[in-house]
């Protein structure tokens, strides 16, 4: 089975906003509840911010490094990102990039594999239907983890987990 939607507006797609719509629709917000913790984070917020937010969407956001793709076994730096952005409308767009709980640096832009590449474009202007990916330096105080417990476990529980499990029959 799988779901659909019908949906209307006055215009076209572009003026619907239909782009961001349909990402909300195929990817729908997951509440979670959970006891407050001991920390002095606010109870919500964002942790980054792509604006302008209908014309931009934020398509993957993580960790930066690709230590799979070269098959190195080294370490990376958890406060390098890689931000991949997708222009849904059609027209070059100007965005800015913030993110309220700590400082972003060094937006660089990159290719698939996450190499840094130069061209002289800015890394803030997307042309129509672009894809572009970023690396950037994401400067978190350390009051995020203020109660001194760890917010997520540092590797998989099962090591090592193969990038083709299917070769090597692990799922």
């Amino acid at each position: 089975t799988f779901e659909f939607a019908l949906v209307s507006g006055r215009g076209d797609w572009r003026e619907t906003g239909m782009p961001s719509r349909s990402a909300e629709f195929n990817h729908p917000m997951v509440a979670v509840a959970a006891d407050g913790g001991a920390g002095v984070l606010p109870p919500d917020g964002s942790l980054l911010t792509v604006e302008p937010a209908g014309a931009v969407q934020l398509a993957a956001l993580k960790v930066g490094g690709n230590p799979t793709a070269t098959g190195s076994s080294g370490a990376v730096d958890p406060e390098d990102v890689t931000i991949r952005l997708v222009e849904t409308r059609g027209a070059t767009t100007d965005l800015t990039i913030s993110s309220p709980v700590g400082k972003i640096a060094g937006l660089v832009p990159a290719d698939l594999l996450e190499t840094a590449r130069g061209g002289g474009q800015s890394p803030l202007r997307l042309h129509g239907y672009q894809i572009a990916t970023l690396l950037a330096h994401l400067d978190v105080p350390t009051v995020l983890d203020a109660d001194g417990s760890a917010l997520a476990p540092d590797a998989e529980a099962a090591q090592p987990l193969y990038s083709r499990y299917w070769l090597h029959n692990r799922g």
